[in-house]
Order: C-alpha cells, then structure tokens, then sequence
C-alpha cells in the first residue's frame, strides 16, 4: 500500500467513527432540535466533550469516539429507541467498507518503481503552485480554485481550437486585473472581432490607461488613426526596407522565383515610400498609387540618383515579364490601401508608438473573422513591426505585452521569428495564440515553429482534438514517463500459495488515448522556468464570465448559440 492510499485509508476510518454518530443521530431524528428527544448524548453534545482542561476535553473526546460504536452495537444507546443497534452495524459497515475500497484502491496514485529506471515525470506539486500569484495568469489550481500565475520575462504560446475560451480564458482574465497580484503592465492586443477590447477597455481606462483601439471596419467602435510615415524621412532607408519586407506577402521558400521577385518588390516600395516622403505627403496611400502606376513612379525618379532609384529605373526598363512579376508582387503590399476606410485609417493620425513604450497606453487592433483580415494583414504586420523597431531605439518604461491572437492570420511575419529571441530582452514579450500545433507548423515551418516554441518561457495546451492523433501523442511524449509498477502474481500448484512480484516497466504520465480527455476541462502547460518548477502543470481553465472575480469589470459579449 502506498503512503497516500494508507493515510487516505486511516482518515477516513477516523472520519467514520468521529461523524458515524451524529450522522445517525441527524437521520433517525431531524435537524429541528426541538424534536430530538431528552437525552444526555445528542448531535451537538457529541462535540462538546466534558472536562475543564483542553487534556480532560480531549481524553473524553476520544473515550466518546470509541465507546459510542460499542455502544450502539451492543443496543445500549440511550439516544435511539431501539437501543441504536442497526445504526451501529451500519456505521461499523460502511467504516470498514469505505476504508477497504481506500486503501486497496489503485486510482488514487499509480504505483511508481523506487528505481525510477525509466523516470519519474509528474505533475507539479501542490507546492509549487502555490507560489505562483503574481504576474500572467494561466489558469487555477484544481484544488484550490486560486489562480495560477506566473511573472514572465519571455514569450508565451497557446494553442487550443477556436471558441475554446481563448480569449474568455486567458486575454481578458489578465486584461481585466481582478486584484493587485495580477499583472497590471501595458498591452498591445490583435484583437480578432473586437470582443477583447469591448469587453475590457472599459476597466482599463477606469484603471487609468490611455486605451487606444485601430479598428478600420468600424466593428468594435474604436477611432483611432496611425500613418506610419509622419515623422519619416527619406534617409531612413533602412527603416523603409524593414517596412517593405513587413508589408509583403508571405515568402514561399520553396520558390526560388518567389523569393526573387519579393525582394525586387521590396526595392519598388521603398522607392515609391521615399517619393511619397519627399513631395512632403508622407503619405502611404500616396505611396500605394505610384507602385500601381509605373509610369508616375519613373517620372518621380528622375531627378533621384540614388542607388535605390538607380535600383527601381533598371526594374522598370528592364524585361516586361519580370518587371510585370514584380510589379504584381509589390501590390499585393498595398491591396488593402484601395479601400477608402483604410485609407482614412493610415492618413491621419492620433497616436505614437512612443506612447506605447512610455507604459500607460493599450492598443487594440481589431480585425474582422472573415477573409478581409488576410488584406489588412499587411497594415498590421506594419504596424508591429514598426513597434517592435521602436523598443529598440526607447527602452520601455515596463513590460509590454503583445498579445496576437490567431496568429496565423499575419502570415509568416519575419519580425516575430527574428524577434523571438531578441525582443524579451527590450522589455516585449509575444503572446501567440494557435488554433493547432499544425497551424504553428504550416505557418513557419518545422524549423521556425521550433524556434518559437523553443524560445518560450511558457507553452498551453488545452481542448486538444481526439481526432488529433498524432498531436495527441506529440503531447503525451512531452509529458513523459514515469517508473511504474508491473504486479504478476502466480499460484503454487503444490502449497496453493500466491507470490506476487514487481517489475519496474515504463508508464506514461499521460497516454495518447487519454491527452482528449484530460485537456476538455483542463490545460496543460509547461514551464521553461525553472524558478517554479521543471514539472507540467495540470490546470483548471479560468472562465472570466463565470468567476465571481471578474464580476462587474468586464463588458461580456455573448457568443452566437448553436443552431436550435
């Protein structure tokens, strides 16, 4: 038997003897005392022992515990007509029956070999979860039901289905600050829907916070404005290259043809940036029409001598079919500009990135559910990537939390591969949110999705699919063994005799079989921190809407129903 079965077994043996009889006592006569009969022993004298001392009270304490049962058993309790006779057998019987089943019981704690041959993973202890209340939340303790959080210098990612609680569950849980051990630092939320800043931006300004929220499609009610060229100059090369590449499409590396023609187009838009720059506009829309019009964008560089404009005069002079191929591919960097409200968006302005690194600014970025969020992706990856370019230069004034959900809508957005590993280090860390680990995979690649999870302090997994084979037992590997126990028990044909023996064999922490179930109601998580622990955590899932927390701080926005 193991330690926690044999303790489990004595308490509740104990508990059976210390409640057997006012557990009768409340059966046979009610919970009105009026009606319970004029007897010495009742269901509220029995924890009321006698004696003036805390030693006489408790040497009549347990005299009580164990003469009562024999006194019941043997007909002689005055507090029953019958003497109390059935009332002892049956507490005698479920005492025994209930400690059995206990300490004889398997489920409770698999047994696990002393040699740890094949290893020991577990679960995080009880212990260590009680020292993470501070900072991000990631979920509760399934005992406790207190949150579980943890302080981060890195980056996180999350990957569970869509309409999982997400957003419910883990963005506006830490946006809303329930209480001071919550973190309370400034954000930057792709916010798809606009349901994250509808249901917080009412508690963050209310906490003092300068909320700003970009929403293009006018479907969350934000206002603001950002032209990302304002305070540009033609010099800044460097910085326009950086922008060309967020602004272009998603780099196929697998085409040598595709990674040509990106890179030539990544030239014409820094040509047509600078021009839209000089003729005092700092304009992107501006910028946008001379990519679409060759002919204005050569008149524009002819008085450029400039390596750059030298670049762009050799494109469009050069062989219709590739200046064609290129042309198309630089458009495709300002698809979204040919919309009117989209253009309003990038023209004026009301806000700097600045704001953002000083710590008391919230950005929200809303984008639409459909196929739209593909063309203003660009806008977006801008965006960020000009923010993440601004914590280089100024240091934030406290952590930054980036928060992207659906991730995979930006494309494979090179600044945040690049910036993985780097920017934690300027004060940012990235909150990427995935449908799938396949999502994770096709986006960047085996190589890039191993970058940014192996650069990760934390990695969430919950609602994983059955159907999911193979992530099911990419999960249950990285969970881990542990050194469990193989009983065989054999018969002497001669003496009748049974011998048990135990091998060590190697038993998974969790099976693959078994990842669906546990993650319906419970996350996964593992921890590259080692300052709370190197074991996963088993987590609750935090329902915002449903924990009296959150009550009054947050603004719900209900989810259409099922079909009915």
């Amino acid at each position: 038997m193991s330690g926690l079965r044999f303790s489990a077994a004595v308490l509740t043996c104990i508990a059976g003897l210390v409640l057997g009889f006012p557990a009768a006592f409340l059966a046979r006569h009610g919970f009105d005392p009026s009606t319970w009969p004029a007897v010495q022993d009742t269901a509220i004298t029995w924890f009321q022992p006698n004696g003036r001392t805390a030693i006489e009270k408790t040497s009549h304490a347990l005299v009580q515990v164990v003469v009562m049962p024999l006194k019941l058993l043997l007909g002689q309790s005055s507090s029953f007509v019958d003497g109390g006779t059935s009332e002892g057998f049956a507490i005698v019987v479920a005492t025994v029956l209930l400690t059995t089943v206990i300490a004889f019981s398997r489920s409770l704690e698999p047994l696990r070999h002393a040699s740890k041959r094949f290893g020991d993973a577990d679960w995080a202890k009880p212990r260590a979860l009680t020292r993470m209340r501070t900072g991000l939340e990631l979920g509760l303790d399934p005992t406790t039901r207190q949150p579980v959080r943890v302080e981060v210098e890195g980056n996180l990612i999350t990957i569970a289905p869509p309409r999982r609680g997400k957003t419910s569950g883990l963005v506006l849980p830490n946006l809303a600050i329930p209480d001071p051990t919550a973190w309370s630092g400034p954000a930057v939320v792709v916010d798809p829907k606009g349901d994250a800043y509808r249901a917080a931006a009412r508690r963050r300004t209310a906490l003092g916070r300068r909320v700003r929220c970009l929403d293009p499609l006018g479907m969350a009610g934000g206002g603001d404005r950002w032209n990302p060229l304002l305070h540009r100059g033609t010099s800044d090369i460097l910085y326009l290259q950086s922008m060309a590449q967020a602004l272009m499409p998603p780099a196929d590396h697998t085409s040598e043809g595709g990674a040509y023609f990106r890179d030539r187009a990544s030239v014409v838009i820094v040509a047509a940036l600078r021009m839209a720059i000089r003729d005092g506009h700092h304009d992107t829309i501006a910028a946008a029409a001379l990519v679409r019009d060759p002919e204005r964008l050569m008149q524009a560089l002819e008085r450029e001598q400039d390596a750059v404009a030298a670049d762009v005069r050799a494109i469009l002079t050069g062989d219709e079919r590739n200046r064609s191929n290129i042309l198309s591919t630089a458009a495709q960097a300002f698809s979204w500009a040919l919309d009117p409200v989209m253009q309003a968006v990038a023209q004026n302005h009301t806000f700097d990135l600045a704001d953002l690194c000083a710590g008391e600014t919230d950005l929200f970025i809303v984008l639409p559910a459909d196929d739209r969020r593909t063309i203003i992706a660009p806008y977006v990856r801008w965006l960020l990537a000009d923010l993440f370019g601004a914590v280089r230069a100024e240091r934030v004034a406290e952590r930054l939390l980036v928060i992207v959900d659906e991730a995979f809508v930006l494309g494979a957005f090179d600044s945040i591969l690049s910036g993985a590993g780097e920017l934690p280090g300027y004060g940012v860390s990235l909150w990427t949110f995935w449908q799938s680990e396949a999502q994770l995979t096709r986006t960047y690649g085996q190589d890039g999705a191993a970058i940014l999870k192996n650069t990760a302090e934390v990695i969430q997994y919950f609602n994983v699919s059955r159907d999911d084979v193979e992530g099911c037992r990419r999960l249950s590997d990285a969970l881990g063994t542990y050194t469990g126990v193989d009983e065989t028990e054999t018969r002497d044909p001669k003496t009748g005799q049974i011998t048990t023996s135990r091998s060590a064999v190697a038993a998974p922490l969790v099976p693959a079989t078994g990842i669906a179930a546990l993650t319906r109601n419970n996350a996964i998580v593992f921890l590259n921190m080692p300052r709370y622990t190197t074991d996963p955590l088993k987590l609750a899932k935090t329902r915002a809407f449903d924990d009296p927390r959150f009550a009054g701080l947050l603004d719900p926005v209900p989810p259409v129903g099922p079909t009915g």
